[in-house]
Formats: structure tokens, sequence, C-alpha cells
């Protein structure tokens, strides 16, 4: 069932766990998606699964768990779904932590040397340092050895 407004960059994301009976679906709220890659979908799929019918990591992981996959479906694919198997989300959370953690070192490094150069600016200007040190947080100290070094 296609929903309005669905068009190419739209996918169907369904989680599925396995069971003495065979695969079932587990509903999951929205089931529609767009952007990004068909995994990242299935990591969001899977954390809606989680949140959704209220399960912990720690029991869907534990031995003797259901087996748990995450199905992609893409127009452009003709409706074959993108199969993604537990280890495989796993593994997507991890190089997605990692990304968004070295995208948040990078601008805190680029944060960092714009207030460098701001107060450096500052000061030239004739910004009293006591001021300066209330904008910036960082003590007399710092701001002397700033001056120092820029």
């Amino acid at each position: 069932m296609a929903l309005s407004g669905q068009g190419a960059g739209y996918y169907r994301m369904e989680v599925q766990l396995r069971d003495a009976e065979g695969w079932q679906v587990r509903k999951i709220s929205p089931e529609w998606g767009s952007g990004g890659s068909a995994i990242d979908l299935a990591v969001d799929a899977f954390h809606a699964y989680l949140s959704q019918h209220g399960r912990t990591l720690d029991e869907v992981t534990a031995p003797g768990a259901p087996e748990v996959r995450v199905l992609v479906r893409s127009p452009q694919r003709g409706g074959r779904p993108a199969v993604f198997v537990l280890r495989e989300l796993m593994e997507q959370r991890v190089r997605r932590a990692a990304d968004l953690r070295a995208d948040a070192e990078n601008r805190l490094r680029n944060a960092r040397e714009l207030l460098r150069t701001a107060v450096a600016e500052a000061s030239d200007a004739g910004i009293p340092q006591s001021v300066l040190v209330q904008l910036s947080g960082w003590s007399r100290e710092t701001l002397r050895r700033q001056e120092r070094n820029g």
C-alpha cells in the first residue's frame, strides 16, 4: 500500500523475528522511510522495533533469542528487499557512533579555533581581560597563554 506523496526515494522497512513457525513480522511505525542508505534505514527500523516493543539490546542478543532481520524494500529494486541480519545492524550502529563522535570532535576543534580567533581579535580591539574571561570561560592564565601563542 503506497502512502500519498511516496515517490522513488521512499523505502518500506520490515522487522522480522524467526521462531519455531518461521519468520514473523513485527509492526513498527513508521514503516516507511526516506533518505540515507538502506543499512541506515534498517538500523532506524531496528531501533523503532526495540523501543515500540519494549525490548532491549540484551534481550535480542541473548543466547536462544529469536533471530532478527530487517528487510528494506525499494521501488528501484522492484520491491526486492535488502536483508540485514543482527550482526550487520550492530556493525552499522558502531560505524554510525564512530562517525558521530568524529564529527563532534571536528566541530569542537573548529569551535575552539573560532573562539581562539575571536578572543584574539577582541583583545586586539581593547576588550578588557575580565570581559574576555567571562565570555570565553577561560582563566586569565589561559588567556595569557593564548596571547603569547597567538
